[in-house]
């Protein structure tokens, strides 16, 4: 960085004015003047174990001031960021450099929004100021639409340092979003596996119980199952065998009242389904859609089994379908309310709200198979005296370049195959 460079930094980044409502809901609002800065990276550069550290280390390095500002940024940083120049960074905060969708959210920018207080590079900065030790955490950021929109997934490393008579925060970036993406999709193949399972077993033992005509019911129920669970394990090998491997949907014309029908039959099979009852609001009379059948199945049934969970035995749990001017809709209400802290990141990857591996992942597949491979778009509603309402949207024009109609034979196909070969 030349000295023509670090003069220039006082037009750059300036703050923002507060206005007068609530300044932040986590960290410091405050940030640093351009004179500050300018200082803070002239003490930077003439480091010669920070500049050293900057060029040799391989993996993404920053150097934040006490208002968490980048004042130090190395060349596999600003790659990662898709940035030119060092200049293009300084005096930016970590979410405001990579896009962070809640960046923007307060006039203070990252680090003051009611979601940066869940944010594991926020809370590793904060920490490390404090405690004066490293601390790790990591971090789940989602990218505003125009720099992609994607979720980001990035394990970090912050530790205080002293520098030049001035203390800063050495912040170490790994970006883990492959690896996460992997290890979670593995996790929702087995919480979705578990629910079909879960189907089967209890169909078999109903059916067991039940006289002939009923027992040959549940062997029709069975083979549909056994359809869906064979599904369930091909899409899965399919991820997993390729990096840049996409699923086709396998769409085909569909009545409503038969995705309904198979939801109950689902809901009544399922242990939890069996102490809480399930009321279908609404008729769907003949009303179809053309979409892919047993990736409808898969959301809306962990809306169910979301439901069951968060239903005290004896309640009660609404299913609604509508279609309006070809869009249909599938909403699933129970009476408990989501907290705010949770609401705040339930889509998200990665995130769950019991703790256990392998648990909490429902909410992430709705969203994954709903948006991603229907086509569609997954939301909910939750507030004090009305319960919450999970539901999932189907519009025919978002899915006219994913249509196949695949006369019921499970195909897949990847970016670089056509889906009819």
């Amino acid at each position: 960085m030349t000295r023509t460079d670090q003069e220039g930094l006082g037009s750059i980044h300036e703050s923002k004015g507060l206005g007068e409502e609530r300044a932040t809901w986590f960290a410091s609002p405050e940030r640093s003047t351009p004179s500050e800065l300018q200082k803070e990276v002239l003490a930077i550069s003439d480091d010669l174990l920070s500049t050293a550290m900057l060029r040799l280390v391989r993996g993404a390095v920053a150097i934040l001031d006490e208002n968490r500002q980048i004042v130090g940024i190395n060349r596999a940083y600003l790659d990662a960021l898709g940035l030119q120049s060092e200049m293009d960074a300084f005096g930016l905060r970590p979410g405001e450099a990579v896009r962070c969708t809640h960046a923007t959210d307060m006039p203070a920018g990252c680090g003051t929004s009611r979601f940066c207080a869940d944010c594991g590079a926020a809370l590793a900065i904060v920490a490390a100021l404090a405690r004066e030790e490293p601390v790790d955490r990591t971090c789940i950021i989602e990218r505003q639409a125009s720099a992609g929109g994607q979720n980001l997934v990035f394990r970090v490393r912050a530790a205080a340092v002293e520098i030049g008579g001035r203390r800063f925060v050495m912040l170490f970036v790994e970006d883990v979003s492959r690896e996460h993406e992997l290890f979670t999709m593995e996790r929702v193949f087995h919480h979705d596996l578990r629910n079909v399972v879960s189907c089967l077993l209890g169909s078999i033992e109903l059916g067991l119980r039940g006289m002939r005509p009923e027992r040959d019911a549940h062997l029709d129920e069975l083979k549909q199952i056994g359809i869906r669970l064979a599904r369930e394990l091909d899409m899965q090998r399919a991820f997993l065998s390729h990096q840049d491997f996409a699923l086709a949907p396998v769409h085909a014309d569909v009545p409503l009242q038969s995705i309904v029908e198979e939801l109950v039959r689902s809901f009544n099979t399922q242990e939890g389904g069996r102490n809480r009852t399930l009321q279908v609001d609404g008729e769907v009379g003949e009303a179809r859609i053309v979409t892919d059948r047993d990736l409808v199945l898969r959301v809306v049934g962990n809306m169910l089994t979301n439901a069951m969970e968060a239903t005290r035995e004896g309640g009660v749990i609404r299913l609604a379908v509508s279609k309006s001017n070809g869009t249909v809709r599938f909403e699933v209400w129970n009476s408990a309310v989501i907290e705010e802290s949770v609401a705040r990141r339930i889509f998200q990857r990665n995130f769950s709200t019991k703790g256990a591996t392998g648990r909490g992942l429902g909410t992430y597949s709705m969203k994954l198979l709903g948006e991603k491979l229907l086509g569609g778009k997954v939301g909910f509603e939750s507030r004090e005296g009305a319960g919450t309402t999970f539901w999932l949207e189907i519009v025919p024009e978002r899915m006219e370049s994913q249509v196949q109609i695949a006369g019921g034979v499970t195909r897949f196909a990847s970016k670089n195959t056509p889906a009819g070969e």
